[in-house]
């Protein structure tokens, strides 16, 4: 097995990302605050892409954020990871 692609290589970060959907406008700097969540990415200006900090499903926590801000939910789904975002997390340097 390449070592690039073992599981064990400091440079393979397994994480998990999720697609939110709010009914309400938020900013990237709120959702950053969300425990567990690593990395924001804008999908529309009410779609978020979020990804965890490591294996962890922080759902619960968004759904916490959301009960506490005062928010709606419209969507929320798991994300799989394309075979193509993996070769490209294994092979960073």
């Amino acid at each position: 097995m390449n070592a690039i692609a073992h599981p064990r290589n400091k440079n393979f970060r397994k994480t998990k990302s999720f697609t939110i959907e709010f009914e309400e406008l938020l900013n990237k700097n709120q959702l950053k605050k969300i425990q567990g969540v690593k990395e924001v990415k804008s999908i529309t200006d009410r779609k978020w892409l979020l990804q965890s900090v490591n294996e962890e499903d922080i759902r619960t926590h968004i759904f916490q954020f959301a009960v506490e801000n005062k928010l709606t939910i419209l969507e929320i789904k798991q994300e799989e990871q394309k075979l193509e975002e993996i070769f490209q997390e294994l092979t960073k340097s």
